[in-house]
């Protein structure tokens, strides 16, 4: 069958134009599979609209091909909409081939880094082709930006069947993000939440809802696990609840990667002091010790929301050498009003004086903690300045130091 001029001129576009993106919209419509296809182009836009009825597989392999082949194609987004005039949707056994006909051509693409793909186009009914034929290994190991969506229905949910479809897909993928924002799993299936994050280990930037405090746990959990190399969330809760907030903030607690969150929250007394704790847990060197020093950024675009304290901790984050945010975090925070000298008692003498040096808070605090090392060691009265020498101070030994005072008291 001759292709037809529609998708002669979609070709034509591809080859001349070296587009940029391209977003193709499906639907079953006089028992034949159409897609209107929209293209992007450096060079302006070029005709949209562009309606292709491809009525044999042949065609659609063709058109898959021409799409995979194309190398200025680096962003793609496949649709299905719903047929105004029909009402029914079912799909034959051919669309079902032309579909994966077309699924198959993508897979030679080497230029597509960016794919969004409403969930419609793989029901768990197998009406459609399952994800796996369109996520071929070459194709899969090229993207880098996956986004799932349900455009026309916020209140559909992933299925059992497609969680398992899409933690296959990502099973070995290394993403630098990926959207489920507008994609969300059932509260009710507590499995299929997690068998997806289970797969995005790999995953760099993950944006998603949680309806449950179930599914936030899980997300602390990700946030847990040492070998997660996630570096921005974006989460959002479908009901603006504390303890979500707090059970997020447990996980960050044992996270070393996570740079930037940005979460829905309100921002109360009790939430802003989990947070500054989250950063810098004051109660002793030890807590501060294993407090978070790698979040930099929470919510960038409403800083006003956050306390002082908390956007100077997020600062102090940003150096890459934790060991002198940990020192400057407690020189600064811990030696402030009644704080426990302990932890220093059994330290060298001739290294006391190098801890004193390191106190950085306000004059009159610095004052008071100087004078409350003075009264609670008296040796220090007696070090000169050449016992001291020029060796520093190992925070990692202090705060050994101080969890076995908390341990064995």
């Amino acid at each position: 069958m001759p292709i037809s001029a529609n998708l002669s001129l979609v070709l034509r576009i591809l080859e001349e134009d070296a587009p940029h993106s391209v977003r193709i919209n499906f639907v079953i419509e006089r028992e034949a599979l159409r897609a209107t296809t929209y293209i992007a182009s450096e060079h302006g836009e070029p005709p949209d609209n562009i309606v292709q009825h491809i009525e044999d597989r042949d065609g659609w392999d063709i058109f898959g091909k021409a799409i995979g082949h194309n190398t200025s194609i680096d962003e793609l987004g496949l649709f299905w909409d719903e047929a105004e005039d029909e009402d029914d949707n079912s799909i034959s056994s051919t669309e079902y081939e032309c579909l994966e006909a077309f699924y198959r051509g993508l897979q030679l693409s080497t230029s597509i880094r960016r794919l969004s793909v409403e969930m419609n186009l793989f029901p768990d009914n197998g009406a459609l082709p399952p994800m796996e034929v369109l996520f071929g290994v070459q194709f899969k190991s090229r993207l880098n930006h996956l986004l799932l969506e349900y455009s026309y229905n916020e209140d559909e949910f992933i299925s059992d069947n497609q969680s398992i479809m899409i933690s296959s897909v990502l099973q070995g993928m290394s993403l630098e993000l990926l959207q489920l924002m507008s994609c969300r799993v059932d509260p009710s299936n507590e499995l299929g939440f997690r068998r997806i994050l289970s797969a995005c280990l790999k995953v760099n930037n993950l944006d998603m809802k949680c309806d449950t405090i179930s599914q936030c746990a899980m997300v602390a959990d990700l946030l847990r696990n040492p070998t997660s190399i996630l570096r921005e969330l974006m989460i959002d809760f479908r009901d603006d609840r504390e303890e979500h907030l707090q059970t997020i903030i447990a996980g960050l607690e044992e996270n070393k990667t996570l740079k930037n969150l940005r979460i829905q929250m309100d921002y109360t007394g009790k939430n802003m002091r989990s947070i500054e704790e989250l950063l810098c847990h004051t109660s002793s060197i030890y807590s501060i010790y294993n407090s978070n020093h790698t979040l930099e950024e929470i919510n960038p675009n409403d800083l006003y929301g956050l306390t002082p304290l908390i956007n100077e901790l997020l600062v102090l984050n940003m150096n890459p050498n934790k060991e002198e945010v940990i020192q400057t975090k407690i020189a600064r925070y811990y030696f402030v009003g009644d704080f426990d000298v302990s932890p220093f008692a059994n330290m060298a003498v001739s290294l006391l004086p190098k801890v004193l040096e390191m106190i950085k808070c306000n004059a009159a605090d610095r004052q008071s903690a100087i004078f409350r090392m003075l009264k609670n060691i008296p040796e220090l009265c007696n070090v000169t300045s050449r016992s001291v020498g020029q060796v520093g101070v190992d925070v990692r030994k202090v705060s050994d130091s101080d969890k076995r005072q908390k341990i064995s008291s």
